[in-house]
Parts: structure tokens; C-alpha cells; sequence
């Protein structure tokens, strides 16, 4: 663990010399809520980009990102370093407990150490760390992996003293998935997560699960609430960019492209099109169509063989939900925000220009760096 922690830590490094870029101007620099206690609850009860001079409803509700960033401004001011130095000991963070998690859910020591080690230098995930704002991905990965981690310590056991003692620990991890949905709206899936890891016991029934994640649904019930109801940050105003047909034939070739970026991330790009499909009829639907189903085939096929990788696959599956964008969550048609599941709700997705650093900052490309743009199950 030390080691996995030692190298995400060190491949980091070089972005303590990078600057404010693209939205870290109006997210910190630019934003007087995060710069004295008096606008500081305002800025936790709007849109994260109500600041803006425009008009538009970007549909993002992030407090808990917003109180980090206060945080940093309080400790660093306007020295970029100390928020860069955030951000890579939440990525240290993320990593250590990721290897944790997959421990936990049965994966040998020597290839959830790889796996590890893979998912710290995987050059996709430059971006979550070497940018400030990437920081949303790095907060909800995080309270997500405890609260997942939390989740699977309250379902071991028996007798009276555990159901007590699990009792505790299902609300700390509703608790701490609370956290992460507060820090970035992709969190959303985590319930789906700890549903497909605790139908991996064959013993269990269906309704012992989601038993289990009734705290889980309380918590997601009272986000909704409060977000659209209580704050009113609702969904963007472009509602109508894409139908939910275009949506569902565009998907096949969306999650293939992403599958291809995590097995060969050739030259990133800092803006990656994501094409529409509109008729069931062309290659761009069938040929993904047909590939997709082969690799959901194979994963059948092993289930029984290596029920780990079966479960990464259901949870990878899952985790591609929100970048599919039947229902419009967040962002303007032309950018799309990563998340820890490495999914985009836009018809585009950041991923890193460079190995090294983003544009306009001054440290050169340098070694791949790590953050939390993709899901674990993807990385193992």
C-alpha cells in the first residue's frame, strides 16, 4: 500500500508548478464565495457556476467542492501550489483506498497492487489532478470509496452485537455517500455499486440488499429533495439538444470509445466529440453494437470462473450510466464533466491535452500523472 501511495503521490508532483486555468479562474479566483465566511453560504445554496455573468443554468450543485475551495483560499489565498498540493493528497487518497476496495472485494494481493499502480499513472486521468477544478472527481471518488468501504465492513458477520454495530455502519456509509453526492452529481451510481457487491454473496436473496441500502435511498431521496426543491438548482435549460432515441443509439459508440481510451490512451485531447447516432441502420450503431456484445458475452461466460472480474464488469457497466445522457443531468452541450466513473454528461468530455499539464499552465509536459476520472473497476 505504501508504495501504490509512494507513486501516485510522486507522479504528481510536477503540478505543484502549474497555475489557475480555464475554470479555476471563475471557481477560485474569480468567485468571492470562497474568499470570506459572510458569501460563503450563499455560494453553498446555488449553482456552482452562479457567478457567472451569464444567464445560463449549468445545473451543477457542488457545496462540498465549494467549501474546499474555501478551505485552500483561507490556508493559500491566491498561491496555486497549496491548492495543487490538495489535490494531490486527495488523489494519494483515492488511490490507497481504490487498491483497499478491490482487497476487499476478493481480488488477489498482486493484482490489486497492478491495479493499483495502473490506475495511478494511467495517463487518462491526468486531468482530475493536474487541474484544480478537476478536484470535484477527486472529493466524491473519495467519500465514495469509504463509503463503499464502510458499506462491505457492515455486511460481514452476524448475531445481535453486528446487527447493532452494522446498523452504525450503514448510516456512516450513507453518510459519507452523502458527501460525495454534495461534491459531484455522479455519485448517483454508488447505490448500484454496493447493490451489485452484496448480490455477489449467492446466498443472499434480492431483497436483502436493498434492505441493506435503505439508508442509501433515504439519502438520495433527501439530495433530490433538497437540490431541486429546497435550493433549486435544477437541470440545464437546453433540455431539448438531444432525445432520448438519439441518446440511446448514440450510447453503443460512446462506451466503446471510452473503453478503447482506457485499454490504449493514445493522444489525449483536451475536447473528445462524442457523435450522435440518429438511425439504427449505420455502422456507428451496429459495428459498437456488435462489439459491445462480444465483450458482454465473454464476461457471461467467466462469471463462474472469476467472479471478480464479473463484478468489476457489472460495476464498469453501471458506472457508463450517466455518461449516456438519456436524462440531461448537468452541463451545457459542449463540455461534459468527468466523474469518478469516468462517465461525461455532455456531448463532450475533458480528457488530458498532455501527459504531464494542462494548457496556458507553466510547467512543462512531464511523467503521466494520476487522478479519478475513471471508475475502479475499470482500472483493475
Amino acid at each position: 500500500m505504501a508504495g501504490v501511495a509512494l507513486l501516485a503521490a510522486v507522479a504528481s508532483l510536477n503540478t505543484l508548478r502549474n497555475g489557475f486555468v480555464w475554470d479555476d479562474q471563475e471557481l477560485i479566483v474569480g468567485n468571492d464565495a470562497v474568499k470570506s465566511a459572510g458569501t460563503l453560504a450563499k455560494g453553498l445554496t446555488r449553482d456552482f457556476f452562479a457567478h457567472r455573468p451569464d444567464d445560463f443554468a449549468y445545473g451543477y450543485y457542488r457545496p462540498l467542492t465549494t467549501l474546499s475551495y474555501a478551505a485552500d483560499y483561507a490556508a493559500w489565498r491566491l498561491r496555486p501550489a497549496g491548492y495543487h498540493a490538495t489535490n494531490i493528497l486527495l488523489n494519494t487518497a483515492c488511490v490507497c483506498l481504490g487498491t483497499l476496495l478491490l482487497l476487499r472485494l476478493g481480488l488477489v494481493p498482486g493484482a490489486a497492487f497492478c491495479a493499483g499502480v495502473l490506475f495511478a499513472v494511467h495517463p487518462i486521468h491526468v486531468e482530475t489532478v493536474a487541474w484544480i477544478s478537476g478536484r470535484t472527481d477527486l472529493l466524491s471518488l473519495l467519500l465514495a470509496l469509504a463509503s463503499f468501504l464502510v458499506f462491505l465492513s457492515a455486511r460481514d458477520g452476524g448475531g445481535r452485537l453486528h446487527r447493532r454495530r452494522a446498523a452504525l455502519l450503514l448510516a456512516a456509509s450513507a453518510a459519507a455517500y452523502a458527501g460525495a453526492l454534495l461534491a459531484k452529481e455522479m455519485s448517483l451510481v454508488l447505490p448500484l455499486w454496493l447493490f451489485l457487491a452484496d448480490r455477489r454473496a449467492p446466498s443472499r436473496r434480492l431483497v436483502t440488499p436493498l434492505r441493506a441500502l435503505a439508508p442509501h435511498a433515504a439519502v438520495t431521496a433527501a439530495y433530490l429533495a433538497w437540490r431541486f426543491m429546497a435550493v433549486s438548482v435544477s437541470v440545464p435549460a437546453n433540455q431539448d439538444v438531444q432525445t432520448p432515441a438519439a441518446a440511446a443509439l448514440s450510447a453503443p459508440i460512446t462506451v466503446a470509445r471510452y473503453l478503447g481510451w482506457l485499454a490504449f490512451p493514445i493522444s489525449p485531447s483536451a475536447y473528445v466529440q462524442n457523435p450522435y447516432v440518429t438511425i439504427f441502420t449505420a455502422a456507428r450503431f451496429l459495428l459498437p453494437v456488435a462489439a459491445l456484445a462480444l465483450i458482454g458475452f465473454g464476461a457471461w461466460r467467466m462469471r463462474r470462473h472469476w467472479p471478480v472480474a464479473a463484478l468489476f464488469g457489472a460495476m464498469l457497466a453501471a458506472s457508463f450510466l450517466p455518461l449516456l445522457n438519456v436524462v440531461r443531468i448537468a452541463g451545457p452541450v459542449d463540455m461534459g464533466p468527468l466523474w469518478p466513473s469516468g462517465s461525461a454528461t455532455g456531448r463532450r468530455s475533458r480528457s488530458p491535452r498532455s501527459w504531464g499539464s494542462l494548457p496556458q499552465q507553466p510547467a512543462p509536459p512531464g511523467t503521466a500523472l494520476c487522478g479519478e476520472g475513471q471508475p475502479w473497476p475499470s482500472c483493475s
